[in-house]
């Protein structure tokens, strides 16, 4: 395993102890399947449950957590592993197809292979918004310039499996761990990458950032997860301007992806994929300013 993900892998498990040692609003989960099966362990996975690098989410196969393996986290069997190319990521100019760029973010681990290896937790958690936001964006640009129903179904499960995790709703079998964002649970189980970032900062500015901007109400988030998926289901229901009226960038490009999921007019999926390159230009925006307002606290060798 490379520095990068023992880093991510430190920074969740540390979380996960944050967690558990906070009183929160909501009363603890029970524990269930273990919601991880890919490039690091969840954050609401046991400390110590490591995964591969580049693999995902099998929900058939995923079995209970462990506790007694936390010692010996190479122990904890790996899912089916992929390949990723060197760069992880591609270029945002690259120049493919919409088709071909949507097949390269689907064989792709979603992080920038370029970046310096570093050991800041809350650096770590930023660097993963990034890049996600990120490939939400190509994902969404795809969409907007797609041409068939099938470029509209690759593009729209690739925003979703790059969001969601394999615990939050809309998941499937091609899910990236961690998710962004809490399960989908009546409580809170695995806060994913978004609220353990603003549980684990001090920051009062990154704070500002992951809520106004990233997540929405954490609180919100943290009392009821599961409600807080219903109202993206809902803003999909309602359309455009449901969509457009959820307080988080991530909850904003998971519905554009449902909604474009559910179309089968082109033209129709390109005006969503248009919404979606500017909530997630915006949500990068806001992570990119995260990363620089944390750097100011931070020794890191991601902050050069």
């Amino acid at each position: 395993m490379c520095a990068r993900h023992r880093g991510l892998l430190l920074a969740l498990s540390l979380v996960l102890s944050l967690n558990a040692c906070t009183p929160r609003p909501s009363p603890a989960a029970t524990p269930g399947p273990s919601p991880t099966r890919a490039a690091v362990a969840s954050v609401g996975a046991p400390p110590g449950a490591t995964i591969e690098p580049g693999t995902r989410e099998d929900p058939e196969t995923t079995p209970e957590p462990d506790l007694s393996l936390a010692s010996t986290p190479e122990a904890v069997p790996a899912g089916p592993t992929r390949t990723p190319i060197p760069g992880g990521l591609p270029r945002p100019n690259t120049a493919q197809s919409p088709q071909e760029l949507c097949q390269t973010l689907a064989s792709n681990h979603p992080e920038d292979r370029s970046r310096p290896d570093g050991t800041s937790i809350p650096i770590t958690l930023a660097t993963t918004m990034i890049d996600r936001f990120q490939a939400a964006n190509l994902a969404m640009g795809v969409l907007r310039d797609a041409r068939s129903t099938e470029v509209v179904r690759c593009a729209s499960q690739v925003t979703l499996d790059v969001l969601v995790g394999p615990s939050g709703r809309h998941s499937g079998g091609t899910a990236y761990s961690p998710g962004m964002l809490p399960s989908d649970r009546p409580t809170l189980f695995d806060p994913g990458i978004a609220l353990a970032a603003y549980d684990f900062t001090t920051n009062e500015r990154v704070k500002s950032l992951i809520t106004g901007a990233v997540l929405g109400d954490a609180d919100r988030w943290r009392s009821q997860p599961s409600s807080r998926w219903d109202e993206i289901d809902a803003a999909v229901q309602r359309g455009a301007s449901g969509i457009s009226a959820l307080d988080g960038r991530f909850m904003r490009l998971i519905a554009r992806a449902v909604l474009a999921q559910q179309t089968s007019n082109v033209s129709d999926a390109n005006q969503i994929g248009e919404s979606g390159v500017i909530d997630s230009a915006a949500g990068l925006d806001a992570a990119r300013a995260i990363l620089q307002a944390l750097c100011g606290d931070e020794d890191d060798p991601r902050c050069s």
